[in-house]
C-alpha cells in the first residue's frame, strides 16, 4: 500500500498563506501609469522630499537627496531644483500604452517625451536623471552664458 504523508494542518496554514500572499502581491501591485500618477500627485503637491523619495529609483534618490542636501547647506544660495514640485509636470498621452519590458517601463507624454520608470523593490520608480525637466535648469544655465 503506497500511502502518502496527509499533511498537517501547520503545513495546510504555511501553503494557504503563501499562495494568498503571492495572489496579493500581484493584484495589490500598481501599474506603471497608477504609480505615475499617485508619484505625480505627491511631487506636485509640494511634498516634503522624504515623503517624495520612493517615487524615484535608487540612483535618482541619492542624487535628490545630495542637491536637498547642497541646497539646505548653501542656505539657499545653491538651488538647482527650485521647482521640484513640477520635476513630474508632464501629461501622460492616454492613447498610448506603456511600453514595458522586464523591469522598464516607457511612458510617451502627450508631445512625445519618455518618461522612464524602473521597477525597484516591487515599485515602480522615476529615473529622475531620463526626466527632461530635471536637465532644464542645466540648459537654460548653459544658454544664458
Amino acid at each position: 500500500m503506497n500511502s502518502k504523508p496527509i499533511p498537517t494542518t501547520r503545513t495546510l496554514v504555511l501553503r494557504w498563506m503563501a499562495c494568498a500572499s503571492i495572489v496579493c502581491c500581484v493584484a495589490c501591485a500598481d501599474g506603471p501609469m497608477e504609480r505615475f500618477k499617485d508619484c505625480q500627485e505627491r511631487v506636485s503637491a509640494g511634498a516634503a522630499l522624504d515623503k517624495t523619495l520612493d517615487c524615484f529609483s535608487a540612483d535618482s534618490q541619492k542624487l535628490l537627496v545630495a542637491l536637498d542636501r547642497v541646497e539646505s547647506e548653501s542656505d539657499g544660495t545653491l538651488t538647482y531644483l527650485a521647482d521640484r514640485d513640477q520635476l513630474l509636470d508632464v501629461e501622460i498621452d492616454p492613447e498610448v500604452e506603456p511600453d514595458i519590458t522586464g523591469r522598464l517601463a516607457i511612458l510617451r507624454t502627450v508631445d512625445g517625451h519618455a518618461v522612464v520608470m524602473v521597477q525597484e523593490d516591487g515599485d515602480w520608480r522615476f529615473d529622475a536623471l531620463e526626466l527632461d525637466r530635471f536637465w532644464t535648469p542645466l540648459v537654460e544655465a548653459w544658454e544664458t552664458e
